[in-house]
């Protein structure tokens, strides 16, 4: 399992929060939603199409995820409001890359509070 899959279980594992993952297919891309309780946005790992050696993590483009992460971390490269872009040749980002899962899989936990 990719470093970057086996982390959207591990999160899920340690909060009692986030509950249950399914992983399905979402625009012919491989996605993790949380199913009970409903307490985040769906996340994507995908490549992207014009630029292979990067991939994403995506989220519905409507959250403010995108917004907040940027304050967080600033220098990394996004995708508009739809993604974190992370590029194969360079290391794995393992923090931000666990902090953004995160957010998205307690997102509707924090939009209600």
């Amino acid at each position: 399992m990719e470093p970057k899959v086996k982390a959207v279980f591990d999160i899920a594992n340690t909060s009692e929060n986030i509950g249950e993952i399914d992983e399905c297919l979402k625009w012919g891309e491989t996605s993790y939603l949380t199913h009970t309780p409903k307490s985040g946005t769906t996340v994507r790992l995908a490549p992207l199409k014009s630029t292979p050696q990067k991939y994403g993590l995506f989220v519905h483009c409507q959250t403010r995820l995108i917004e907040e992460f940027s304050l967080v971390y600033p220098d990394l490269d996004y995708n508009k409001n739809r993604g974190v872009l992370f590029d194969r040749r360079d290391s794995i980002q393992e923090e931000p890359i666990k902090q953004f899962i995160f957010a998205a899989l307690t997102y509707q936990l924090r939009k209600k509070h």
